[in-house]
């Protein structure tokens, strides 16, 4: 998931940080999971982007849950068959989107939308392994080209900082 998280960031198109991510998340989720075999229909790749575009931007700090951890929640609530009256369901996307969100927010930082997006997919891995029948992969390494642009970048206390290129590690960022 890693891999085609850094694809598809690498498009001009797709900005630093914005609300795209709020789609992108649940996107790489099923496609991943489809690519992997498991049963993915176009209806639900297109109900997981009109979800995820209805998280507006800067929901993170606006309402307490980064459009990430969102994304991952509503992907599992697809793959599960989720809706607000199947109770087992419910509480499991509930406990997956709050795990998420604890990873994030493990960090005093502000927005990175890279490095919640890399942190959401990695969860969303974890969590799969218990709760999917097919586990997905986030095992491929995220290399950090965009400190230099993110005047938010937390440097060394982002857990992204070992991956930084060469080209940045001297850079005044600390």
């Amino acid at each position: 998931m890693i891999t085609l998280l850094q694809e598809i960031r690498s498009h001009p198109a797709i900005p630093l940080h914005g609300p795209e991510h709020h789609m992108l998340v649940p996107g790489v989720i099923l496609a991943s999971y489809r690519n992997l075999g498991g049963e993915v229909s176009p209806e639900m790749l297109r109900t997981a982007l009109r979800r995820g575009q209805a998280v507006p931007g800067g929901w993170c700090a606006f309402t307490g849950a980064c459009g990430a951890a969102l994304g991952v929640g509503l992907s599992f609530s697809l793959l599960l068959g989720a809706n607000p009256v199947k109770a087992a369901e419910r509480q499991q996307v509930q406990q997956i989107t709050q795990a998420v969100l604890e990873d994030q927010s493990a960090f005093a930082a502000a927005r990175c939308c890279q490095r919640d997006s890399w942190l959401a997919l990695r969860k969303a891995a974890e969590l799969s392994r218990e709760y999917l029948p097919i586990a997905l992969r986030a095992d491929s390494s995220l290399s950090c080209t965009q400190a230099h642009q993110n005047r938010e970048c937390l440097g060394t206390a982002c857990p992204l900082w070992e991956e930084v290129s060469m080209a940045f590690k001297g850079s005044e960022r600390s």
